[in-house]
């Protein structure tokens, strides 16, 4: 099914520079709708997934309503554990919130996938 949404995905969008940009819209909420009836998550949601680390640290203080949103949606779903802390790890601008979007198993696999798509020619 994750193949299917992704053949999709890439075919639906490879006709964009014949589109405009009514078309365009239509065609990302088409996908967009795909992506959470098939993943359960947006494609907001599933752009955080797939650069999600462990090691990383986002200023969570500082992130639009949408992404904290999309983050929740990841949560909520189950592809990820988070994980807010004043400050970095080494001590560092303590006086920020950051967040750590921290992928389980589920979520590894669907970037081992997304990986794997980029990675193929």
């Amino acid at each position: 099914m994750k193949k299917a949404f992704i053949f999709l995905f890439l075919a639906t969008l490879s006709t964009y520079s014949h589109a405009d940009n009514s078309d365009i819209e239509k065609k990302i909420n088409i996908v967009n709708k795909l992506s959470e009836e098939s993943l359960g998550i947006s494609l907001l949601a599933l752009a955080y997934l797939v650069k999600a680390h462990p090691q990383s640290h986002l200023t969570f203080d500082y992130m639009e309503s949408e992404d904290k949103a999309a983050i929740k949606e990841l949560e909520k779903a189950e592809y990820v554990q988070t994980e807010i802390r004043i400050g970095l790890p080494d001590g560092t601008h303590n006086n920020l919130q950051y967040i750590r979007v921290i992928p389980n198993h589920r979520g590894s696999e669907v970037q081992r996938c997304m990986l794997a798509l980029q990675n193929k020619e």
